[in-house]
């Protein structure tokens, strides 16, 4: 049994793009809360579930695709939506891992995590 499998039939694909976007919401609002100018560590935990919620985000990503076509709802408007979240989230991730990883060289973060290998 695979996971699309398991999403009820009435459930639309854009309520699955949607709960993915909410989780990697979640894991830029968590982030950004604990470090907004990206001038400290954040926690283990913290780590742990922007790794739960990316994971999330791209599994709920490919499942939204198939529960269009497997219910028939498929839409030009559902694929512009979906690839619009696409497009927000991964923009905002690759904005946000920039800045962080030269803030923490800036900050001597990663230079000294580096020389205790």
């Amino acid at each position: 049994m695979r996971l699309t499998d398991m999403l009820p039939m009435w459930l639309a694909p854009n309520a699955v793009t949607t709960f993915g976007g909410l989780h990697c919401g979640l894991a830029y609002f968590v982030l950004w809360q604990l470090s907004p100018n990206f001038d400290k560590a954040v926690p283990d935990w913290a780590l742990f579930l922007a790794g739960y919620c990316t994971i999330a985000y791209y599994t709920l990503d490919c499942m939204d695709g198939k529960q269009a076509r497997r219910t028939g709802s498929s839409s030009p408007l559902g694929q512009l939506f979906d690839h619009g979240f696409d497009c927000i989230c991964n923009m905002v991730r690759a904005i946000l891992s920039s800045m962080h990883i030269v803030s923490s060289i800036t900050a001597g973060i990663a230079c000294s995590m580096c020389s205790n290998v």
